[in-house]
């Protein structure tokens, strides 16, 4: 499951996105629904887009396990499910989910101590060292392929860019945000709700995913067009493509 390539995909697909770029532009009046169309082309789940993008997974899986023990429950029987969908569901993507769970439920019991452990309680950005703490952490749980495999890669880069977001969104007057101080972590990470951090996690490991098929079929596309198209499907197609998918997680309980 971990091992699926999201980036392997033929020319024909690879085509399909560069035409959507190429277009797109943020005055445009279609531009919301253009970036839509390209978080759609890119995943592959949604809407007809799905079967020119991905190939539908078949194989049986099992139920994997997090650090905190919050397993992804996955069906047992073969269902019609991207292999995007198959990598947002795997264990390194688990794994991860799991990390920042439990380091936000330490943080309500003892957040000295894990201002300790994690190396942030003397450091002059602590919450740079809480972020590099868990890509650390989320690399010693995996082994050696499945570090390599593009699902990894998404959710490791994704922890520190969720802890990020969630001292953000409660202190969004901040300027530079590496200076936020301990206090204030630790108060936005105490009240955070778990809710709150699992879609915030899963939209970034769904950004990161995004950004690699689209970096991979960028072609003589010029990056900052890359840019623009990657942050306007990040604002309006990952929510609810997120959304979307925990309520068919919430179907397969």
């Amino acid at each position: 499951m971990g091992s699926q390539s999201v980036t392997n995909f033929p020319m024909l697909k690879m085509t399909r996105i560069q035409s959507l770029v190429k277009d797109y532009g943020p005055r445009r009046v279609d531009a919301e629904t253009r970036a839509i169309k390209i978080g759609e082309a890119a995943v592959g789940t949604l809407q007809a887009a799905s079967n020119a993008v991905a190939e539908l997974a078949s194989k049986p899986k099992r139920t994997t396990q997090g650090a905190s023990g919050t397993g992804i429950a996955t069906t047992t029987k073969a269902q019609p499910t991207s292999d995007f969908n198959q990598t947002l569901m795997s264990r390194s993507v688990n794994e991860g989910l799991g990390l920042i769970l439990t380091l936000v439920q330490q943080m309500k019991k003892n957040p000295r101590q894990v201002f300790e452990d994690s190396g942030a309680a003397h450091g002059r950005y602590p919450i740079v060292d809480i972020g590099a703490f868990l890509k650390n952490a989320h690399s010693g749980l995996l082994t050696q392929a499945q570090t390599l495999t593009e699902s990894a890669f998404a959710a490791n880069e994704a922890l520190p860019k969720t802890i990020f977001d969630i001292v953000s969104r409660k202190y969004p007057g901040e300027k530079e945000l590496v200076d936020v101080g301990r206090k204030k972590i630790e108060k936005a990470l105490r009240s955070v709700s778990s809710n709150d951090i699992v879609t915030t996690y899963y939209e970034n490991v769904a950004a990161g995913l995004i950004d690699l098929v689209l970096d991979a079929s960028r072609g003589e596309i010029p990056p900052a067009q890359i840019d623009r198209v990657k942050k306007s499907v990040r604002d309006h197609f990952i929510p609810k493509l997120i959304s979307k998918v925990k309520r068919e997680k919430m179907k397969q309980k």
